[in-house]
């Protein structure tokens, strides 16, 4: 490459420099303007938010102080709904206690009770008056009416008395309204005792059960029914008159049971049933001399009659399913003094005496009978009983009292124990809500 080529190609360099000089120049001539207008736009914009920065303060503290005079306006708002609230709800308590007057005010009417009035004929406000002891009810249909309104009042009082403690001044009115009540069922039921009219002994049952009194029905059954029946004789055999009693039984008390059954809670029919089989073992086990083995035949008629009775007792009373779990009919049971009675067959046997008769019994009815006289030997017996209405007997199983197996075997059911199919007992403890000697005084308590 010559000189002449090289100062051609270096003119050409510093020509392209020259012109690439000029455009930079150019553009930046150009966006400098622009850049200018910025620079004089954000000192504008400064100069503004410096004038708006303190009405903005102004602003600021206002809006505190606002937030603050919402802020107590809002609590004594609130404080004020919390009064109106505590208003209304005193109101609906006062409406709550006027409709319990008047309601309470309905069933003391309706129960003949006139409470004492002041002047102007006002109800006096002094809770030392006196009120009349009232009247009975006499029409069925109206007490049981008065006693299912007076069950939804007893229970209003009792939820309302526990928070406000005046609601309770209408609970001496409701007891005297209940007195009345249970007065009235008690004349009305002691008739149907005997006539066994099935609607009004069950609308009658319903009374009760409202009442909350079904041991008060349990007595008078009892008292009424039962007691009436157990007399004792001595001029007949035993059998003969346990006979006699089942017959008067069977058309009596059990009759009025299998009336009742269906149109009550199962607990309270098994506790009915439980208590006129609880009376008949009391009156059996006051028997003179039945549990005495000096006589074997005897002993045998006495069990065989006796043990015919219980079970026609479980088996129609419907409490097969629960017998085991009754320990009075346990401890009945054991009473029966089985091995005495298989000595003195053998020694009747040994002396000659009563040989044919009781050694062909021994042999052959008898044979179970020998095998629970083991020494030794002694049968379970669920001896367990609940506190009063808590429990409620639910059996899988079912007891063998309404077999005829064991007809006149002191073996099969003298150990205590009810035979059955499954194992173990099928049910809990009956429940009891009277005990056995309050039915025969007529002591009666609540369930």
């Amino acid at each position: 490459m010559d000189d002449q080529e090289l100062r051609r190609i270096k003119a050409e360099l510093v020509r392209k420099r020259a012109d690439a000089y000029a455009g930079i120049t150019q553009i930046i001539t150009a966006q400098y303007e622009k850049l200018q207008e910025v620079i004089s736009s954000l000192d504008a914009m400064g100069e503004w938010m410096t004038g708006v920065e303190e009405p903005l303060g102004v602003m600021q503290a206002g809006a505190k102080e606002l937030a603050m005079t919402s802020t107590d306006k809002h609590d004594a708002f609130e404080a004020k709904v919390h009064a109106l609230e505590r208003v209304r709800h005193q109101q609906k308590i006062l409406h709550f206690f006027l409709d319990m007057e008047r309601k309470v005010a309905w069933l003391e009417n309706a129960a003949g009770i006139e409470r004492p009035t002041g002047g102007g004929g006002k109800t006096p406000r002094r809770q030392d008056s006196h009120p009349s002891t009232g009247t009975a009810i006499t029409d069925l249909a109206k007490l049981e009416h008065v006693v299912l309104l007076l069950a939804l009042a007893i229970a209003a009082v009792q939820h309302g008395s526990k928070h406000f403690p005046f609601i309770a001044a209408l609970d001496v009115r409701v007891r005297a309204v209940t007195a009345v009540c249970q007065t009235s069922a008690r004349s009305l039921l002691m008739p149907l005792l005997r006539d066994h009219d099935h609607d009004r002994l069950a609308a009658c049952a319903r009374v009760y059960l409202h009442l909350n009194a079904w041991s008060q029905l349990v007595v008078l059954v009892v008292t009424a029914a039962v007691d009436p029946l157990l007399t004792r004789r001595t001029d007949v055999p035993l059998p003969t008159v346990l006979d006699e009693l089942w017959t008067r039984l069977e058309s009596g008390p059990v009759a009025l049971a299998k009336i009742l059954a269906p149109h009550v809670p199962r607990d309270q029919a098994l506790i009915l049933s439980t208590h006129i089989l609880l009376r008949v073992l009391e009156y059996l086990s006051g028997t003179p001399s039945i549990f005495s083995p000096a006589v074997p035949s005897t002993f045998h008629r006495n069990y065989t009659a006796t043990t015919t009775l219980l079970r026609r007792l479980v088996t129609d009373l419907g409490l097969a399913h629960v017998a085991d779990a009754i320990p009075e009919l346990a401890a009945f049971l054991r009473k029966w003094p089985v091995e005495v009675y298989f000595q003195m067959l053998a020694r009747q046997a040994i002396s000659g005496r009563g040989a044919d008769h009781h050694l062909g019994d021994a042999a052959g009815h008898h044979a179970p009978l020998a095998r629970r006289a083991r020494p030794g030997r002694r049968a379970p017996v669920l001896q367990t009983c609940v506190p009063v209405g808590l429990a409620v007997p639910r059996g899988r199983g079912r007891a063998e009292w309404g077999r005829d197996d064991n007809d006149g075997d002191p073996g099969a059911h003298g150990s205590g124990r009810i035979a059955r199919d499954g194992d173990g007992v099928g049910g809990n403890a009956v429940a009891r809500d009277v005990p056995v000697g309050e039915c025969s005084r007529g002591v009666s308590r609540d369930v």
